[in-house]
């Protein structure tokens, strides 16, 4: 079987006749596959023109088989932000562990979630621009995982600053990196999301270094003017 690209769709079909597997290994084999098959799926058309059968097309499997595991699209969309969204999640906290202190362990997390969006365009498209029409608990979702990402920044940010900074900050970084990926998304440039780590870190720094000092460990060097290029590398 060909190798698919990240986020391109749904996972190995099982080979026909038998294979040995339980009927609980097969069970989760299947939903495992509609999950993945979502990300292209609803790229494809977009979410209010997805349906059922779009979705078992994608993934290989009977209507039957999607609703013994779903109760309609929406339900399967919502399972695959989820599930996209801890698998980002365990990639970014693994990343940002192997930092020395709370801005190097910060910016590589930023990175590793910039790439993983920019080699899972399909991913990516789902996540800032589909999960928007795709109901309240979708919407529910996206919630959750803003507030994850202010996580990944961490009260450290606030507390390095030499004055006191409002925990608010937290959320309007969050919030600043959310509209610049989907900027670049909704451009249809997806695969150069790891070129915003410097203005997003320079969003990171600026409570604690000023608009001069967070320029300058952003990578823009020492002209905090560079921070206006929208999201452009220096």
């Amino acid at each position: 079987m060909a190798t698919q690209r990240p986020g391109s769709s749904a996972g190995h079909q099982l080979p026909r006749g038998r294979h040995g597997l339980t009927h609980g290994e097969v069970v989760e084999n299947q939903r495992r596959r509609l999950i993945q098959a979502v990300p292209l799926a609803v790229r494809e058309k977009g979410f209010a023109a997805l349906t059922v059968e779009d979705m078992c097309a994608r993934a290989g499997v009977s209507r039957r088989t999607f609703y013994e595991n779903f109760r309609d699209a929406e339900a399967c969309f919502v399972a695959s932000y989820r599930y996209h969204v801890q698998e980002l999640m365990a990639i970014v906290g693994g990343a940002g562990t192997a930092g020395r202190d709370w801005q190097e362990r910060a910016r590589l997390a930023m990175l590793a979630l910039l790439r993983y969006l920019a080699e899972r365009p399909d991913v990516a498209h789902m996540a800032v621009v589909e999960v928007l029409a795709a109901g309240p608990a979708a919407v529910a979702e996206r919630d959750r995982a803003s507030a994850l990402l202010r996580s990944l920044i961490g009260d450290e940010a606030l507390a390095a600053a030499p004055e006191p900074a409002p925990p608010l900050l937290l959320e309007v970084v969050a919030g600043a990196t959310l509209e610049l990926i989907s900027a670049r998304v909704l451009q249809g440039d997806s695969g150069s999301l790891d070129g915003l780590l410097p203005t997003v870190m320079y969003l990171v720094l600026v409570a604690a270094h000023g608009p001069g000092g967070a320029a300058h460990r952003a990578g823009f060097g020492d002209s905090p003017g560079a921070t206006t290029a929208h999201g452009s590398a220096a």
